[in-house]
């Protein structure tokens, strides 16, 4: 027998960010108020650096190797969809235990919609309460802050003043460069 040479994967994590806060209040402030300020503040305050962090690592999915194109996300394909990306997953050998997926709020409406309809234990339990949780092997996780993409497609090219709209903000083609 010869012995191998054993070597980790090329792939790595860099930790090189450490984020923050403080607030300050006065104790006049908390006398005044019904509320225990420092946990609300305290609270909102993690919301905050629970959004960077997300923020900086889910940015990392624009460096994948490997992306799965399934369509617009619907009830009726909830499980091709998930059963597409554990496909590609498993096709570059990446073990099927301890996965996790980072969900839009979108997805997780759609995920919410196709379970609770479902007649079974699962979905009795996200009639009543709304978590998911696990399903498919796959536990899940909702952020706003993944990153995506889209291709507006016109039928003709644009002239000055034609506008779009993209999620309530109306941008106005020029003929020399403008702000939107």
């Amino acid at each position: 027998m010869t012995l191998d040479d054993l070597t980790d994967a090329t792939e790595f994590l860099t930790v090189n960010r450490q984020f923050g806060t403080a607030f300050q209040y006065h104790d006049f402030d908390s006398i005044q108020s019904a509320y225990d300020l420092g946990e609300a503040y305290g609270k909102d305050a993690g919301e905050l650096l629970s959004n960077l962090v997300d923020a900086y690592v889910l940015a990392e999915a624009l460096n994948a190797g490997s992306t799965v194109t399934g369509g617009t996300l619907a009830t009726s394909n909830v499980i091709p969809s998930i059963s597409a990306v554990k496909q590609a997953l498993r096709k570059k050998n990446v073990s099927s235990t301890n996965l996790y997926g980072v969900i839009s709020p979108e997805f997780e409406s759609i995920m919410t919609q196709y379970v609770e309809a479902k007649e079974t234990a699962l979905g009795d339990k996200v009639g009543e309460n709304g978590y998911i949780g696990m399903y498919m092997g796959v536990k899940f996780h909702v952020s706003n802050q993944l990153t995506s993409t889209a291709s507006l497609a016109l039928a003709t090219n644009v002239t000055a003043g034609d506008t779009v709209t993209i999620a309530g903000q109306v941008f106005t083609f020029r003929a020399v460069p403008a702000v939107a």
